[in-house]
């Protein structure tokens, strides 16, 4: 999730499913768009936040990603 392609900031966020290699569009993080985003997991839960954004601050930031499918 998240990204920088050298234009624009992004805020989408993605699933892989690595039985039928394919990507799913999930909901979108809700924090600023940014790039060099740290994530992780703890106990089924996703976690998303630093990095920076295009005003080239550096974030503290810190989000759970929940799905709300």
């Amino acid at each position: 999730g998240t990204g920088y392609d050298g234009e624009k900031y992004f805020s989408d966020f993605y699933e892989w499913n690595p039985g039928t290699s394919v990507w799913t569009r999930k909901n979108n993080f809700s924090g600023t768009a940014r790039s060099g985003a740290v994530g992780f997991s703890i106990s089924n839960k996703g976690y998303i936040g630093l990095g920076d954004d295009s005003t080239y601050i550096y974030k503290k930031d810190f989000w759970k990603y929940f799905d709300s499918e």
